[in-house]
């Protein structure tokens, strides 16, 4: 699984000068970061799948906890709980996330709701038949409707 910073790669977001000139200076960084990376995927992955329950978004959020890790090589250096912090990230990011898509959501049915309240209530139709077959139509405004007919 090749994923960090190799020599001589790089992106304009990197902060290492060394690394976006395109020199062979290799990165202390990623090949600690590689190995977190490789030890706690599987940790992170499983974390988020149970909080947000889609395979798909829980391995999206988990790139956002990696690239919070990969932009803190101080947390990965150190010999804190690297572990404990990449999972307390992957629950607030997916607690972020969840809430994020309820007041989406919220605000989509507020939305509708309106909509639905400021169009013309539409004509009904009632259609039956009689005893001889032949069906009868009728037009009728619901009593609710702000538009009444002029008699």
């Amino acid at each position: 699984m090749g994923v960090g910073i190799r020599e001589g790669q790089g992106s304009m977001l990197d902060p290492n000068p060394s690394i976006m000139m395109g020199s062979s200076v290799p990165d202390p960084h990623a090949a600690g970061f590689e190995s977190l990376f490789v030890k706690y995927y599987p940790r992170v992955i499983g974390v988020l799948y149970r909080l947000v329950g889609d395979r798909g978004l829980a391995e999206e959020l988990a790139n956002d906890v990696f690239w919070k890790l990969h932009r803190q090589p101080w947390l990965a250096e150190s010999d804190g709980n690297v572990g404990g912090w990449l999972c307390r990230t992957a629950t607030n990011l997916g607690i972020d996330h969840l809430r994020a898509a309820a007041r989406r959501r919220h605000h989509e049915e507020a939305a509708g709701r309106q909509q639905r309240e400021a169009a013309p209530h539409p004509i009904l139709w009632q259609t039956s038949s009689g005893p001889n077959g032949l069906a009868a139509c009728a037009l009728y405004w619901p009593s609710s409707s702000p538009f009444t007919p002029k008699s």
